[in-house]
């Protein structure tokens, strides 16, 4: 099988190059000049060098399977993400001298903010910059579908794991060190708010099924669990074996941190008001599509996964 991935040196990335290195994968890896490409050296693939944005860049040739992960992230306004997230896709796609399955890993927020339980035949409503340019090239590549290209679209929630890019706005290490270090704090009732989650060895076997299966122009939700941040703070003090220590806060006092925060930092700040703003949202997805039709039955339990990324951080150096 011959195999090219996007986005090899990102978290998900890594995680499937690492699942598929098999004996039966003949593995491409299209990275940019500028990658850190000690992780996949590690691993039997061969380096493509190009860039989303310059199609000349773009040397490639005919392969079974794309696995297209790679996109822009940070917040630098749509512009920034449509350069990558659209036009660098459709680039990609028309250097390609042919293929028999596309996988697109979008995104949750493809789909926007909802106050239910949300399902693939629902109508999305994007409200961020990032969420609307990943609706707009799934837009694109189901249309591209009617005409016979074969694309699968995955929508993943909040991923974490081992791997994980952990300058993201929503990396479990940032919960993990406010539990362990008894600052664990909630803001109004966000305690009780619910999030869809994927753990990124469950979520690359769903991307990895997704690629052997022969459904074409589908959307799949990838969640694995749906807890609620009390709920998932008291997972991570079992695992650590410490008392949890809540604390509630003033929501007026922590939005002017974070604005205070955002003005030193810029919007990467760790206390920032997104961060505050997703605290007090619920979000949760339904993922029985993907399981009926992908055949996805998800390995690891919501503490098994939560164990084995505190693990990873804690052999990384990360956490101490």
């Amino acid at each position: 099988m011959k195999i090219l991935v996007t986005g090899a040196t990102g978290f998900i990335g890594k995680n499937l190059v690492e699942f598929l290195s098999k004996p039966e994968n003949e593995i491409d890896c299209l990275i940019r000049k500028t990658s850190d490409t000690s992780f996949l050296k590690k691993h039997k693939v061969k380096l493509i060098k190009g860039d989303l944005n310059d199609k000349n860049s773009l040397k490639l040739g005919r392969y079974n399977i794309v696995y297209h992960l790679a996109g822009a992230v940070g917040s630098k306004g749509y512009g920034h993400y449509d350069e990558t997230n659209f036009k660098g896709t459709i680039n990609l796609i028309e250097s390609l001298e042919g293929l028999d399955k596309f996988i697109y890993l979008s995104s949750g927020s493809a789909f926007g903010d909802s106050d239910k339980i949300i399902n693939e035949e629902m109508e999305s409503n994007p409200c961020s910059d990032y969420g609307k340019s990943k609706r707009n090239i799934e837009s694109h590549l189901l249309k591209m579908a009617e005409k016979g290209f074969p694309v699968i679209i995955l929508r993943p929630p909040i991923v974490y794991g081992e791997h994980d890019d952990v300058k993201r706005d929503l990396s479990m290490l940032k919960l993990i060190k406010l539990v362990t270090r008894g600052n664990y704090f909630t803001i109004k009732n966000s305690g009780e708010t619910r999030k869809s989650l994927c753990y990124v060895k469950n979520l690359v076997e769903a991307i990895e099924l997704a690629g052997k299966s022969e459904k074409k122009g589908e959307v799949y939700f990838i969640s694995d669990s749906s807890p609620s941040l009390d709920e998932l703070a008291k997972q991570i003090a079992e695992i650590e074996n410490i008392d949890l220590k809540k604390k509630n806060l003033s929501i007026e006092l922590l939005e002017n941190y974070a604005k205070l925060n955002e003005k030193i930092f810029g919007e990467s700040a760790d206390l920032n008001t997104r961060v505050i703003k997703g605290m007090l949202t619920t979000w949760i997805c339904d993922s029985s599509k993907a399981k009926k039709e992908l055949g996805w039955k998800p390995k690891h339990d919501l503490k098994k996964s939560l164990k084995n990324t505190i693990n990873w951080y804690k052999n990384a150096g990360i956490l101490k």
